[in-house]
């Protein structure tokens, strides 16, 4: 079920403003296209056209070693994780990222999108490196990091509190044990150039609210607060770049009259507009609603049950194009706000990350 409608229940509280590998590293590429879904002439050995359609990025640990990805063949390395490349349209799979790390060691990857760029970030305990891939590159031999190359950080970063905007790095650092004070270390807001090396980053005066993401320049934020009576308070905000500070005259916020029928609440902002997605705690339906600029209401693009996806843990967007996951069992749904077209694929295969492209024809 689809519809563009107002949700009800939902109360404004307040509005201000205008409205082959080494033994610790990232390989790349491995090509192992689908055979049946090429463009009319073109070779299914090649990449297909990737303007006008949705991509897919997923990351998957899963240990065997072909998968049939949407009617698209693709091999997955046992011994790692693999980032997944799917075009649902032209039934295309490859694997554009492959993670290798010993146990006393471990690392994993993560796809990031972000203004028709695409990032891969990889992660240890101790340290993460976030480097830029060219999301239209062709198939076959070595895909060189573009931009600045690879931003080096000795630091473990909060993935959710993490966001690119132009040349610029914005994250906030896990919180670790602190055996020698018996506590956690604070959770620290940072920004850093891309291609820099450990210690040149610059710390911020404020914090994230762990919902952080970037669209056409922007820092965009969210925060979603449990309240006694049983509702709950939404904020969502825009962040200034050189402080970090939330910018007072971008916040909007809401209280949620109907928080205690749902749950697992996820955010994406694309080009101005926020997306929030939750599960219905009856029945698993999932709900996606939008806010667009300069208006106080949150619109229902999607309200129905999707066979497979009972929780939800990753909500992405992208130029109209919306996607949720459901870990570990792999379920992808995801739409076109605009058209309200729609698909569900279920990988069966354990993927903990995904994210959306959608790059303008």
């Amino acid at each position: 079920m689809s519809g563009r409608r107002c949700l009800p229940l939902i109360v404004a509280l307040a509005v201000a403003g205008a409205g082959a590998g080494c033994s610790n590293g990232i390989l790349l590429p491995s090509v192992f296209p689908g055979t049946g879904g090429a463009p009319t002439g073109q070779n299914p050995a090649t990449l297909p056209p990737l303007t006008g359609t949705p991509i897919l990025y997923f990351a998957t640990s899963s240990g065997a070693t072909e998968y049939n990805v949407g009617g698209a063949g693709v091999t997955i390395k046992s011994s790692g994780q693999n980032i997944v490349r799917y075009v649902p349209q032209w039934t295309y799979a490859d694997v554009v990222s492959t993670n290798y790390s010993p146990d006393y060691a471990a690392s994993h990857i993560y796809p990031y999108v972000v203004d028709d760029r695409f990032f891969i970030v990889q992660q240890s305990d101790t340290a993460a490196t976030i480097s830029e891939l060219d999301p239209g590159r062709r198939s076959g031999g070595d895909a060189p990091w573009i931009g600045s190359g690879s931003t080096n950080i000795a630091m473990q970063i909060d993935l959710a509190c993490s966001a690119v905007v132009g040349n610029t790095y914005y994250f906030a650092n896990t919180p670790v044990w602190d055996p020698f004070h018996l506590r956690y270390t604070d959770s620290v807001f940072y920004k850093v150039d891309l291609g820099s090396n450990p210690g040149h980053d610059t710390q911020l005066s404020a914090g994230c609210d762990g919902h952080l993401q970037a669209s056409d320049g922007v820092l965009f934020d969210a925060s979603y607060t449990a309240n006694s009576d049983g509702t709950a308070t939404l904020v969502t905000y825009q962040h200034d770049l050189t402080t970090g500070q939330a910018i007072e005259s971008t916040r909007q916020a809401w209280n949620i009259a109907t928080a205690a029928q749902y749950t697992e609440d996820h955010f994406a902002f694309s080009k101005g507009i926020a997306y929030w997605a939750r599960l219905a705690k009856a029945d698993s339906t999932l709900q996606i609603l939008s806010n667009a600029p300069g208006s106080t209401d949150w619109d229902i693009v999607w309200n129905g049950r999707v066979s497979g996806l009972d929780r939800l843990d990753t909500l992405a967007a992208d130029n109209g194009w919306v996607a949720a996951l459901d870990w570990p069992d792999g379920v992808i749904f995801y739409m076109d706000t605009k058209s309200g077209q729609n698909n569900t694929i279920d990988l069966h295969m354990n993927v903990y990350d995904m994210k959306i492209l959608y790059l303008p024809s």
